[in-house]
């Protein structure tokens, strides 16, 4: 049994390490090269990734006309395309998903941010007075008596929800301040384009994963036809 073990482990190790892996990929339709031109404006498009269950481009216009041209990345949207269609989807698919506004996302997580810092700990005895800490002492030990529970157990979990909870908040503290140096430094921002003046950033749409395609739609004084990309899950070898 021994020699049979030795035998199957090294095949049974060459199995796992074939396994593929699904990654998702936005694949353009329509377009084999991300650039638009007309003679109004030029569009440059590049699909970056998956940020926070958001679809994230790479956008860089420039104005090609004698006029200005108003640029509001709100004004962005998406149509999902669904082959199986059903009721569900009809809203969607006529106003479609919006691209994320940066100033309003600015602001939110500015009061976000400026907010974490106020809240208690609901399970930390530094916001709590002596009467309530008696009170609520007194219930405890009800409560392990009733169930058969050692007070010192009970403490110690309060423990670590207290450290649990500050853990949580020192996370999203983190994450808000690395969406706020996104959305401050590194998203499109809204502006007029002068003729011959040009703009790039990143651009931010809500993901919905079950939709098969998305056409993103520009406003319609750019005068560019709808772009087409599949959403596909492909199964990739692991790296070695």
């Amino acid at each position: 049994m021994k020699y049979i073990i030795i035998i199957l482990l090294p095949l049974f190790l060459s199995a796992c390490g074939t396994v593929r892996q699904s990654t998702f990929k936005l694949l353009s339709i329509d377009q084999t090269e991300p650039f638009i031109t007309n003679n109004q404006c030029s569009i440059k498009l590049l699909f970056e990734g998956v940020t926070n269950e958001q679809l994230e481009f790479f956008i860089s216009i420039k104005n090609n006309s004698t006029d200005t041209i108003q640029i509001d990345p709100s004004s962005f949207r998406y149509i999902p395309i669904y082959h199986k269609k059903s009721a569900i989807t009809d809203s969607l698919h006529r106003t479609g998903i919006q691209c994320i506004d940066p100033q309003k996302a600015i602001t939110e997580l500015q009061l976000e941010r400026d907010s974490l810092p106020k809240k208690n700990n609901p399970y930390s005895l530094r916001y709590k007075d002596t009467k309530t800490i008696a009170r609520e002492g007194i219930i405890t030990g009800t409560v392990a008596l009733l169930l058969g529970q050692k007070v010192e157990d009970l403490e110690a979990q309060r423990e670590d929800d207290e450290r649990e909870w500050y853990e949580k908040q020192i996370m999203r503290m983190r994450e808000v301040n690395s969406e706020l140096d996104f959305f401050q430094n590194k998203a499109l921002k809204p502006t007029v384009l002068l003729p011959n003046g040009e703009t790039e950033g990143l651009i931010r749409f809500p993901m919905l994963r079950e939709a098969d395609e998305i056409q993103i739609a520009m406003p319609s004084q750019y005068m560019i036809q709808p772009i087409r990309y599949k959403q596909a899950y492909i199964k990739e070898l692991p790296l070695k």
